[in-house]
């Protein structure tokens, strides 16, 4: 998002000071200043309860896994340390039961 520079908020006020005229310019620069305030404010308060309710979640989720982790690893202190390290072979593939004709032919 691009800020105003200088020259364009000249630009703005120029136009704003032609439209309404100089006795009403300081009432509506409140009226704006006070919106944009509101605005912000609102903007804050919305940040701060989007990461309240993004926070909490994690911080459970990170404690549910420090305990897995944990836990995983007393298992492992407990594991006799012969276990095998290579997986066991695959059993032999099974071939399709041959018809009778293929009998006949062997």
């Amino acid at each position: 998002m691009e800020f105003l520079g200088f020259e364009e908020i000249l630009v703005i006020l120029l136009i704003l000071l032609l439209v309404v005229g100089p006795e009403r310019l300081p009432e509506i620069a409140g009226k704006l200043g006070r919106a944009v305030r509101r605005f912000t404010s609102t903007v804050s308060e919305l940040s701060r309860d989007i990461t309240a309710e993004v926070e909490e979640p994690a911080a459970e989720i990170k404690r549910d896994l420090a305990a897995i982790g944990q836990e995983t690893s007393s298992i492992l202190k407990d594991t006799p340390g012969d276990l095998p390290t290579e997986a066991p072979p695959p059993p032999p593939k099974e071939f399709p039961p041959q018809s009778k004709d293929d009998r006949s032919k062997t």
